[in-house]
């Protein structure tokens, strides 16, 4: 039975447009008028028509995102009717999804309302205008971001004095590894204090060789990434981008000190495969479910994957060795401008992040943003054990580096990186070269943005 009690009733009445007074309890009924009364009587106004519903269209490179967005549009419509409707368009490549939507601006059109971003288009799409402008929203609304959301989830979408997108998941990074290979070798897991020499140490018991074969490797690593290098570099207390995002900084002694020790793991050490090694057995992750891993870097992200139900893992956060980090990466959703309904589009991305269902992203995608979105995905986690790890990593969360033309720098950075990662010049020189490929991009982004008239 459906109980309306006086306060649903008002409302109701509100918002329909006929709110009338409600009699006070006990107060005797209203006669009704005298026939002859009746008869002179106007017609009563018709009722307001229903408001039509808003048709919003957004856009997205990813499956689970469009799958989340019907989501939370069949919870929202749910909840509050039919005035907000929301279908997810999907374009399998990331690049060129944003590359046509700034196609389409430049025509004067663009097709739609809402988008999926993430910090490698944040910056760009913002410089050029293509997103409204989240301040006088969250304003209005009385939200309290600070409450909601981690430093670095703010940290990356605010840009020249304004906010662009509320965050929507996010990636936190730490150490899988297989409890198994740790029983077999009689050593005890990783503790929430270990540092990188007891990590090497792990590593060297669990590198299981045959003569010249390694048929278990102890661990994984390479230079460059968010579940990479941007982390070695971080956790030994060196910079990647300057805070101005003019200059990189992984080349100043902690950062190219990081990036010689996990080089070391692997040619020195020989506890790591190389990309050759690690290639020819199908990844790190294939490594690590069929067993030729034993602990290996990566992110939030593989706890919904179907491999991981096959075999024993844990995880824990990453080595120590100047300080504790874990770079994150925050996927936002936006409202594109310029558009018809901004004000529709704010109210399907305010309830995408911060409601109830919005915080209820599944386990297939990453983490949800928010402090009580990540904190109910661990909890509901097949493995709420290592996924408190993950939520934890929360809490030395470093922003994930980015800037205008950030997929051109980590190119050139990344293929300079590599040549010193192959072997094929040392590796001081690799990381040389790398920040000065890097920070030729950065002074074609400082004149673009001169051009476009924006700045910091």
């Amino acid at each position: 039975m459906v109980v309306t009690t006086r306060r649903k009733l008002l409302a109701l009445l509100g918002a329909s447009g006929l709110a009338v007074p409600l009699a006070a309890c006990g107060a005797a009924a209203v006669a009704p008028a005298p026939e002859a009364e009746q008869a002179e009587a106007k017609p009563a106004a018709e009722a307001a028509p229903e408001p039509e519903t808003v048709e919003l269209k957004g856009i997205t490179h990813a499956q689970v995102v469009a799958d989340d967005n019907n989501r939370v549009n069949e919870a929202y419509r749910a909840e509050f009717g039919d005035r907000i409707n929301v279908t997810t368009d999907i374009t399998p490549n990331q690049t060129e999804m944003q590359n046509n939507l700034k196609i389409a601006a430049a025509a004067g059109s663009i097709p739609y309302d809402l988008m999926w971003i993430n910090a490698h288009g944040i910056m760009s799409f913002a410089a050029l205008g293509m997103l409204t402008e989240l301040d006088p929203y969250v304003a209005r609304d009385g939200i309290d971001m600070a409450d909601l959301f981690a430093p670095y989830a703010l940290n990356i979408y605010t840009l020249f004095g304004n906010f662009w997108g509320m965050p929507k998941n996010q990636a936190t990074v730490g150490m899988f590894y297989n409890v198994d290979h740790f029983e077999q070798a009689g050593i005890d897991v990783p503790q929430d204090n270990w540092n990188w020499e007891d990590w090497l140490s792990l590593a060297e018991q669990l590198t299981v060789r045959q003569g010249d074969k390694v048929e278990r490797w102890g661990t994984q690593v390479g230079p460059w990434g968010q579940t990479q290098g941007y982390n070695w570099i971080v956790i030994n207390g060196g910079e990647i981008l300057s805070e101005d995002k003019t200059a990189f900084r992984f080349g100043e002694a902690p950062g190219l000190d990081a990036i010689k020790w996990v080089h070391d793991l692997v040619y020195k050490y020989r506890v790591a495969p190389t990309n050759e090694e690690a290639s020819a057995l199908g990844g790190a992750f294939q490594m690590f479910t069929t067993g030729s891993l034993a602990l290996m870097p990566s992110g939030s992200f593989l706890f919904g994957r179907p491999q991981m139900a096959e075999f024993r893992w844990h995880a824990q956060v990453l080595p120590v060795s100047m300080q504790s980090a874990s770079v994150i990466h925050a996927g936002a959703m936006a409202v594109l401008n310029p558009i018809e309904h901004p004000d529709e589009a704010w109210e399907f991305i305010k309830h995408s992040t911060t409601s109830e269902a919005g915080e209820q992203s599944t386990a297939v995608w990453n983490l949800p943003a928010t402090w009580r979105g990540a904190a109910n995905w661990a909890k509901l986690s097949d493995y709420p054990e290592p996924a408190k790890i993950f939520v934890d990593s929360m809490e030395i969360g470093y922003p994930y580096p980015y800037s205008f033309f950030t997929n051109e720098w980590v190119a050139a950075v990344r293929d300079e990186l590599n040549k010193g990662w192959l072997n094929e010049v040392g590796i001081d020189e690799a990381v040389a070269t790398a920040v000065k490929a890097g920070d030729l991009v950065l002074e074609k982004e400082q004149e673009e943005l001169a051009r476009l008239g924006v700045g910091q």
